[in-house]
Formats: C-alpha cells, structure tokens, sequence
C-alpha cells in the first residue's frame, strides 16, 4: 500500500473508495454515520508519524459506487463487515489497529469477531448499543415530515449534546465537505444504514473469543448519553478495558489533538 494515496477497490456489488496517509504500522479507522474516509482527518494528522492511517467511504457513499442501478436494500452491518475485510485484505497483509466509532465501532466488532487474524487490537469508540442496553431504539434518526437527512443527523447528534454549529455528521464531527458529497453520504445514512444499527445484535459468545484483541471507549464528556453507556456496559460484559476519550460521541472532531494522543497512548498499552 503506498502511502498518501487514494484508490478504489472492488467488492462484491459496489467499489470504496479509501485514502492512505502517513507511515508505520496501519491504523484503519472506519468512521461514524454519514462519515466517510475524511472524517478522522483532523486526528490523523497527529498520528501519521506513527502509523498508516487508512480510512474509507462506506459503499454507496458520494465515493464508493455501487455496481448495480436500482432499488438499494438496507445495507447490514455483516456486509459492511465484509466490505472492511476485503478492503484490508487488498491493501496489506499485516495485521492492522483498528479505530470504529459509533456505526464504525459496530462494523469493527463484528470485522474482529469474524476476521481476528487482521486485527492486533480494535477500539470501539461508543458503538450505538441502545438495544444492549434493553431500551427502545432510537427514534432520532427517522426523518421527520420536510426534513433533510442531513436535519435529521443535526438533529439526532443535538440530542447527544453535541453543538449543533459544529455538526455535519451523525459522530459530531465539524468538517467541510462539498455540498453534494455531504448531502449523499447523509442520504445513504439514513435510508439505508441507520435501520441495520437498531436491529444489530452483539454476539457475546463470538466476541468473548476474542476479547483480547478489543478495547472499548467512550467520550468524558459524554458520560450521560446512550452511546457512553451502552460501550461501557458492553466492556463491563464482556470483561475487556474500558477508556476514556476527551470530548462526547464526536471527541475526535471536537479535540482532534488530545484525542489522537489519547489513541495512541491506548495503542501503546496494547502491546
């Protein structure tokens, strides 16, 4: 994989799109609802002295195509899964650090479950775990009557204490993007990935194989929201650490400087 490039790779009925920065060992980061292989790039700036940072747009985001023309299903997190593995399956044969918040935290643990042998450690940052938690599923992220997806995500993220100024994403993340990519992505999003987090299951048995291999994480700052509470309990289960993270769901975002230092100090430990 060369470094500071960006390509397309293909996948069963679609193509990501992924950009590769810095040098070291990889840290693939797979972003929150709406966000793609940008959204982490304010962090990764301070890390790519230490490692590869990869990253990726989701299939069907403005970057990832999907092959096929047509009426598009609600896209599972086992596909997005896969979509993961075949993406660093292609790009390097060492065992990678993975970084998932929210939708990507959940994408991570089931790429860990399923594929242990390309993961040295996985940090699940606030995986959305409402259904772990035993509480309704989130309402937040259905389209309300005139709303634009991308209102909806605002408004999903205010009601995790996240200022609504700064957000353009579902993880809280203030960040430019062209207009036309953002809207995109957010439409993806919502109508066709948010439904997958509600219904998604953690598989406890699965995951307690390889409990080693994953680190949970929340936001200090956001100790009171659902995000928060679901990782900890899920570490709490699962008998593995649990970290906190300057900042709330979009910490990354909001102290990119604190918060990469924080990643990579957790890294560290790791070893």
């Amino acid at each position: 994989m060369s470094k500071g490039t960006s390509g397309l790779i293909q996948v069963p009925g679609a193509q990501l799109y992924y950009e590769a920065r810095g040098s070291g060992p990889v840290l693939f980061i797979i972003a929150g609802g709406s966000g793609d292989a940008e959204s982490f790039q304010a962090a990764g700036s301070f890390l790519e002295p230490h490692f590869t940072i990869l990253s990726y747009d989701r299939r069907g985001y403005a970057r990832s195509p999907l092959g096929q023309p047509g009426e598009v299903p609600i896209v599972s997190i086992e596909t997005q899964s896969d979509d993961a593995h075949r993406l660093l399956a292609a790009l390097t044969t060492e065992p990678a650090y993975v970084f998932g918040s929210s939708l990507g935290a959940l994408i991570g643990l089931d790429l860990v479950m399923r594929h242990q042998e390309q993961i040295r450690l996985l940090v699940a940052h606030e995986p959305p775990l409402r259904k772990f938690l035993e509480e309704e599923p989130s309402r937040g992220l259905r389209p309300r009557r005139n709303e634009t997806p991308e209102q909806t995500i605002q408004r999903f993220a205010a009601s995790l204490g996240l200022d609504r100024s700064l957000v353009h994403d579902e993880s809280g993340q203030a960040r430019a993007m062209a207009p036309e990519r953002k809207r995109q992505n957010a439409a993806f999003f919502i109508y066709h990935e948010a439904q997958a987090v509600n219904s998604y299951e953690l598989d406890l048995d699965g995951l307690r194989h390889v409990k080693d291999k994953i680190l949970f994480g929340g936001g200090a700052e956001g100790r009171e929201y659902f995000p928060y509470r679901g990782a900890r309990k899920a570490a709490e289960v699962l008998d593995v650490p649990f970290v906190e993270f300057p900042g709330k769901h979009g910490g990354y975002g909001e102290y990119p400087a604190p918060f990469a230092e924080k990643l990579r100090e957790y890294i560290k430990m790791s070893k």
